[in-house]
Parts: C-alpha cells; structure tokens; sequence
C-alpha cells in the first residue's frame, strides 16, 4: 500500500470525532496464539492511554489475500439514535500471513464505553472466497471473540440410515449387554452430573464422563468412555446424552 495511515471514524463526543486523528496500521506475530479452534479471532492488547488496540488473529494455515476492517455501531441519548459513522478512507491489509494479527481499530475507554459496538472484518481467502465476520454488538469493552471456528465434531449416524443420527437409548442397550453391568434404576443422574461432568453414577456401569468445552464455552462436547478408554457414545445434545444415561438404567 502506499499508506500507512488511515481514518477511523467513530465519533468520540460532540465535539470531537476520531475522524480527525490518523492511525498506524500495525502488523505482528503475536508470541501467544488462542485456542486451536478458533480460525479467526479478535483481541486486545496494546495502546497508549486510555485506548486498547484492537487486532484481528489469522489462526488460519493460509495467507489471507486481504483484511478489511468493517467496525460499526451507535449510542442513543433519549429516544434519539447516534450512529458511529465512518470516516471517507478505509485500510487495507495484503497477504495476511499465517499466525499474523494486524491492527483494526481503537477502543478508547471513555468515549466509546457509551457506544454498542460491532467490530467486523471483510476477510478474502483461497479456502472460501471473500467472507464477512463480526463480533455481534457489545457495549462497554474492547472484544475478546472468536469470529471463525474450526468444524465441530459430527454426531454419530445411524449406521442403517447415514442421515439419521444414532439413537442413544440402543447405543446403551448395547453397552449393557456386552457389559453385563448397568446403571440401577433409582441411581440419581441428572442433567447437573453432565453439566459439571460428574461421573459417580456411571462407575457402576464402567463408564467415565468426560466434557469438552468448545467454541469459549458456548458448545459442550459429552463424551462417554469405558474402563479402556474407549469412546462408547458422544453428543453434543444435552438431552441426547441423558437420553443415553437413562438406557443405562435397568429396566
């Protein structure tokens, strides 16, 4: 590019307006890379003052052809609303590399605290083409969020009909026959146990229980796994896993 500056655009108050005030464009390798599942995110660090850099991570393989900041957003005072408009010029990022963040906006803690704020990116890769992503509107702090996520792992077909998924409750009945063991019928087992990953019940049956957080925390993976550490059912559905606890249960 033959700029190293751009205009941000986001109104400060009424009487000033960052539309003013040019910023660098930064680019780094940061020495910390979040969680594996996260493909593209946005984070914060960095700053002078009371304002915090806020920078797009490509936690990708590939070199992105382009990254474009799209942040948005607006305050309202009564009934009125303000929008956040943006300033004439725009920047861009080229070839993107692996493991590589570049600089996307500011948020200054004082006069952007009272705007909801969406800080987005158009994004241009060989994987998919070009793509859109946003962190959602939020007010009152610079984004700590996942905006790509590698796929989630696929629930288990049926294996006498690939587009139905398998049914939990002969997944135990199997389990309790080749086993000989089964949970008792008055065995307390509730949907707090798979929550928390409480496993107690289910010793008697040998099986452990094992949750795996994906996505921060908005996915749970349950994974039910005998004495040899073989998987013997996984969901990702809360009441698909208690459907599988439940046949368990002796009749």
């Amino acid at each position: 590019m033959s700029s190293d500056i751009y205009i941000c655009g986001k109104i400060n108050d009424k009487n000033q307006k960052k539309g003013n005030i040019k910023m660098e464009m930064k680019r780094r390798f940061p020495d910390k890379i979040a969680d594996s599942d996260r493909i593209f995110y946005l984070t914060s660090w960095g700053g002078e003052d009371y304002e915090n850099d806020i920078w797009f991570v490509n936690n990708s393989d590939e070199t992105l052809d382009y990254v474009r900041p799209s942040s948005g957003g607006f305050a309202t005072s009564d009934d009125d609303i303000i929008p956040m408009p943006q300033g004439p010029d725009s920047v861009e990022y080229r070839e993107v590399k692996p493991g590589e963040a570049v600089k996307i906006d500011t948020y200054d803690i004082i006069y952007d605290s009272d705007f909801i704020i969406s800080f987005g990116v158009d994004v241009k890769c060989p994987s998919f083409g070009e793509r859109s992503f946003s962190s959602g509107f939020e007010k009152g702090s610079p984004p700590e969020v996942g905006l790509f996520w590698k796929p989630l792992p696929e629930e288990i077909k049926d294996p006498d009909d690939p587009d139905a998924l398998i049914d939990p409750g002969a997944v135990a009945e199997a389990c309790r026959i080749s086993s000989g063991r089964s949970l008792a019928a008055n065995a307390f087992f509730n949907r707090g146990n798979l929550l928390y990953g409480v496993s107690g019940p289910l010793e008697t049956c040998g099986l452990e229980l094992l949750n795996e957080s994906l996505r921060d925390g908005h996915v749970t993976n349950y994974r039910f796994l005998n004495e040899e550490g073989v998987e013997v059912f996984r969901t990702m559905d809360l009441d698909r896993a208690m459907a599988f606890v439940r046949g368990l249960k002796d009749s």
